[in-house]
């Protein structure tokens, strides 16, 4: 029999939460900057982080 670990849930992180939101603008609005919006929302997730 093979055990396998499963990771329990654990608190979501907003700032991990923001970056997945950014992204998923991101594809949405390609035309418009990708690069903006994620760097945008990894600054701000960063400082959401350390808060």
């Amino acid at each position: 029999m093979i055990q396998v670990d499963i990771p329990r849930w654990s608190r979501l992180n907003p700032a991990v939460l923001l970056l997945a939101a950014g992204a998923l603008i991101a594809m949405l609005r390609f035309r418009i900057g990708m690069v903006w919006t994620l760097g945008i929302c990894a600054g701000l997730g960063a400082v959401i982080r350390f808060l």
